[in-house]
C-alpha cells in the first residue's frame, strides 16, 4: 500500500516533507485525483478534504488523516505528537495487546494520569465540538446542546450545569483545567476535550465516535453510574496511533500506521 501525501497550504508541506522521508512518498497537491492502489494522507479537516473524506467512504478507499495528537498534543506547535486517524477523525477502539513501553515514555515526558476523581456534588460540564468537527460528523451543535440540556432535565438532573464552547484560540485552552476542577462529569460529542477529561481523572458522556468510547458512557441515561474503570488498555491504544514529526522522517509512523490498518481490517473495526 502506497501513501501519498495531499497539501494544501505551507504548514501541510511540511508535515509532508517529514513524511516523505520516512516513506518516499509522493506529495501532490490537494486536487488531484486518487490513483488505485494508493493510500492517501492529509492533514487536517479543511472543507477542501472533508469533500474528499466523503468520497473516500462512498468509494471505499483507505486513508489517513493527521490531526493533534491524542496525549501530550501541542496545537500549533511542532513539539508534540499527532494522531493519523484510519478512515475517521479518532479510533473509537481499543487495540488490544499493544505493549507499554510507549506509554510508559510518554509518562516519562510528563504524560499526567490522575486518579479518578468523585465529585459527587459537582458540576457537569458540557462541551461543544469545533466548527470543522461539526461539518465533518454533520453536526448541530445547538440542536445538540438542547438535547443533551433536555435529556438532563427529563432524567431530573439537579447539579449545576456549565456549557463550554469549543475555544477558538490556544491560549483559552488553559482555562480547560479550571472548569475540570470539581467538575462530576464531562458531556461532549466528539470533542478531544473528553480525553484532557479523562487524563484529568474526570468521567465522561460521548458519543459512540468519540476516542473515548471504550473508557466512558455513551448513552446520557447513564449519568448515575459512570465509568471509573481501568484506562490502562486505552492508553496504550491511543499511543500505538499518534507520533513525532522526528517519528515520521524516520518511517516509524507509516511502519506502525501500517500494522494499525491490517489490525482494523483483522478485527473487523
Amino acid at each position: 500500500m502506497t501513501p501519498v501525501f495531499y497539501v494544501m497550504n505551507e504548514r501541510d508541506r511540511h508535515f509532508a516533507n517529514a513524511f516523505q522521508l520516512g516513506t518516499m512518498c509522493e506529495i501532490r497537491p490537494w486536487m488531484a485525483e486518487h490513483i488505485p492502489g494508493e493510500i492517501p494522507v492529509i492533514r487536517g479537516i479543511w472543507d477542501e478534504f472533508l469533500t474528499k473524506f466523503k468520497q473516500y467512504k462512498t468509494r471505499k478507499i483507505d486513508f489517513v488523516e493527521i490531526d493533534n495528537g491524542y496525549l501530550l498534543k501541542s496545537p500549533g506547535a511542532w513539539d508534540g505528537y499527532f494522531r493519523f486517524n484510519i478512515n475517521s477523525l479518532q479510533h473509537n477502539y481499543v487495540m488490544e495487546n499493544q505493549p507499554l513501553n510507549r506509554l510508559n515514555k510518554l509518562i516519562e515526558k510528563g504524560l499526567n494520569i490522575q486518579p479518578w476523581q468523585h465529585n459527587k456534588d459537582g458540576h457537569i460540564l458540557i462541551c461543544t465540538s469545533g466548527a470543522q468537527a461539526e461539518k465533518y460528523y454533520d453536526l448541530d451543535t445547538i440542536a445538540w446542546t438542547n438535547n443533551v440540556l433536555e435529556s438532563l432535565r427529563l432524567l431530573n438532573v439537579r447539579r449545576e450545569i456549565v456549557v463550554r464552547e469549543k475555544p477558538k484560540a490556544a491560549s483559552l485552552f488553559k482555562t480547560m483545567h479550571d472548569d475540570f476542577k470539581g467538575a462530576y462529569c464531562v458531556i461532549t460529542h466528539t470533542s478531544m476535550i473528553a480525553v484532557d477529561a479523562i487524563l484529568a481523572g474526570i468521567p465522561a458522556i460521548v458519543d459512540s465516535l468519540s476516542c473515548a468510547a471504550p473508557v466512558a458512557r455513551i448513552n446520557i441515561n447513564d449519568i448515575n453510574d459512570l465509568y471509573y474503570g481501568s484506562r490502562t488498555k486505552w492508553l496504550k491504544s491511543l499511543s500505538m496511533c499518534q507520533f513525532t514529526i522526528e517519528e515520521m522522517a524516520s518511517g516509524y509512523a507509516w511502519s506502525q500506521t501500517l500494522k494499525n490498518i491490517e489490525y482494523l481490517k483483522n478485527n473487523d473495526k
